[in-house]
């Protein structure tokens, strides 16, 4: 499944990159001697991909640099969900949302209520699927795991929950939906040279 993830996100990438913005594919042709440029490049890729196959949430932001990108392979900060875990609401418990066990993992082995805790950072997906482009994202949706409170609305609002349920249901339906939908973002409001920025904390601009 990792490698199919890395294949889709690579030619994702390239497939945004050939249709809008300055650099297209054969861009580098006849500009370093004889060497196919794209090809080494490509076959680094793949070859990192083998070891460490976090490389597709660099991918990711590497073509979103205001920070957009898939849970399936996103991460968060302990400081961004402690009030989840500790003081939901001005309660001084944990969010009930949240499942039990869940929240007792994440504040007793990652998160840990300690002002001088170093700001670990948290996976938004199963820790068994953390590097894999997949659909296990939203099956924790439904069983109360999702960290951000975003995840948890779009999870149980009716608006959006019968979109989750096919979702977590159906892995092929994800991965079909997942390569459009970054395609389609790829496109809006595309900036090249010196236009735009990337951004140093994804919240807010530089």
């Amino acid at each position: 499944m990792v490698k199919r993830a890395s294949i889709i996100t690579v030619l994702v990438l390239s497939l945004i990159s050939s249709c809008y913005g300055q650099v297209t594919v054969g861009y580098y042709n006849n500009k370093c001697g004889t060497k196919d440029v794209e090809s080494i490049i490509r076959g680094v890729v793949q070859a990192r991909f083998s070891y460490e196959a976090a490389i597709v949430a660099f991918l990711l932001r590497l073509q979103f640099h205001d920070c957009l990108g898939g849970h399936t392979v996103g991460v968060t900060h302990c400081s961004v969900i402690k009030d989840r875990l500790y003081n939901y609401k001005g309660t001084q418990s944990a969010d009930p949302d949240l499942d039990a066990f869940y929240v007792f993992f994440l504040g007793n082995i990652i998160c840990h209520n300690d002002p001088n805790a170093v700001d670990m950072f948290v996976f938004l997906d199963s820790p068994d699927s953390v590097l894999t482009v997949d659909n296990s994202y939203y099956k924790m949706l439904l069983n109360h795991k999702g960290i951000l409170p975003i995840d948890n609305a779009i999870a149980f609002d009716p608006s959006t929950s019968g979109y989750v349920n096919d979702l977590a249901n159906n892995n092929d339906y994800f991965l079909d939906l997942f390569g459009k939908t970054i395609v389609k973002m790829g496109l809006i409001g595309v900036l090249t040279g010196n236009q735009g920025e990337i951004r140093q904390v994804c919240s807010r601009t530089n």
